[in-house]
């Protein structure tokens, strides 16, 4: 059968598609009796017959049956249709968290505390059931409005007991979040393998990137990388990283796994997993600090990037400086510009952001407006710049007109003094 929208399958209803891959594909449907969304997910009709694919994918759907937990997406049925596997899974609203760092860049630190602790509550949950991921990546992970995660894609995993689904020599999961021992394929791979990506996922959410050289067409590097070659502080990319958070992915990311922190240990700590009440601290506990500290220029950039125009007027009116430079020697204004959020723009310009600030790599805030195209900033930017040349010219006016007419005055009264004595 093929499948497009409006087409009956059981009772669901196809209404779009929204993936697929080697093994088959996803779709949108709607199941008619309860009137609610839901995944369909079909194995490829040619593989059906291929026994270790079909076996992968009643695997799949037998571990997902024991998964049941509000940060993992749940199974609601499993059956064969005129000889097609079908899944009907719960359908995690949202983006994923690629997109989602793809969108902001680095992701604040308060906010990737809460969503990454969820994460960890979900990966606590399936290793309870001896039930390891072995794909953990940002692309697997949904975050929908109100950052609620949902960990999704069991395609690869298996039961601990479960050793024959895995050949020897086989490297399952996604090169650049595998850990050490799925680069070697090695036979008795456990639950820290899923320690070790969640590691370099929190790294990516940290800094906005990933730890490794992905500028090369060679696996050979990138897995040698992986092998010999620690995991850099993030620090060293986004210097407002806190020590607790860096030290965290540095505990995660040991070679050795038995140097690797427990997920236990992670969910003892009673900040890490606490929901926030905004994703960013209000504007009365900013007022309550001492001081403006590396935390509040760290929420002026986010506030930037993600385009939240009245979290950047709370911050700048309790004091943090608009001008603020990161490591990269972006401001808060290049950051508008860059995402082309025109109210924030508009906003850090009235409050005195210079667009004639240079970055490290020699931009500024009109460069980077014209790079992406957002004519609107640049519009703006360029308005800036005239009214800021209108404005020196005309301070240049005020103090030449009184000057000139102080010299003319002194040489009056010389000219008088010198007829004076003359007389």
């Amino acid at each position: 059968m093929d499948l497009h929208p409006g087409v009956l399958v059981r009772d669901y209803r196809i209404v779009s598609l929204l993936g697929e891959g080697g093994m088959g594909e996803v779709w949108l449907a709607e199941e008619t009796l309860l009137g609610r969304k839901v995944a369909v997910k079909r194995l490829n009709p040619k593989l059906t017959g291929d026994a270790q694919f079909s076996e992968r994918f009643v695997n799949e759907a037998r571990i997902q049956a024991r998964l049941i937990h509000p940060n993992i997406v749940a199974l609601y049925n499993f059956f064969i249709e005129v000889g097609i596997y079908y899944m009907i899974m719960e359908y995690a609203e949202g983006i994923t968290l690629k997109e989602l760092i793809s969108k902001t860049g680095p992701i604040q630190e308060q906010r990737t505390r809460y969503i990454f602790g969820q994460v960890i509550n979900a990966l606590s949950h399936a290793h309870s059931k001896q039930i390891i991921h072995r794909d953990i990546k940002p692309s697997n992970i949904m975050i929908d409005e109100a950052d609620s995660v949902k960990v999704m894609d069991f395609g690869i995993a298996r039961l601990l007991s479960d050793k024959h689904l895995t050949r020897t020599g086989a490297k399952l999961g996604t090169l650049y979040y595998m850990s050490p021992e799925q680069i070697m394929a090695e036979k008795n791979i456990d639950h820290r393998t899923d320690i070790y990506s969640a590691g370099i996922v929190l790294y990516e959410m940290l800094t906005g990137r990933l730890p490794y050289n992905t500028n090369v067409d060679s696996d050979f590097i990138v897995m040698k990388e992986i092998m010999e070659n620690p995991v850099p502080d993030p620090r060293d990319i986004y210097q407002f990283i806190s020590g607790g958070m860096a030290d965290l992915v540095t505990e995660m990311t040991h070679k050795d796994v038995k140097d690797r922190v427990n997920l236990s240990e992670i969910r003892q700590a009673d900040d890490f997993l606490s929901e926030p009440e905004s994703k960013v601290r209000s504007h009365q506990e900013l007022n309550q600090s001492d001081k403006v500290g590396n935390s509040a220029y760290e929420e002026l950039f986010w506030a930037a990037s993600e385009g939240n125009a009245s979290k950047l007027r709370s911050l700048l009116e309790i004091g943090v400086p608009v001008d603020i430079q990161d490591p990269d020697g972006w401001t808060a204004l290049m950051y508008a510009a860059d995402k082309g959020y025109t109210d924030c723009v508009r906003l850090l310009l009235e409050k005195g952001a210079k667009a004639d600030i240079k970055a490290v790599n020699g931009e500024t805030a009109l460069d980077i407006a014209m790079s992406n195209h957002h004519d609107d900033v640049e519009t703006q930017l360029r308005h800036q710049k005239a009214e800021a040349a209108k404005s020196e010219n005309k301070d240049f006016s005020n103090y030449t007109i009184p000057a000139f007419i102080f010299v003319f005055f002194v040489l009056i009264v010389l000219a008088i003094r010198s007829c004076v004595q003359g007389y």
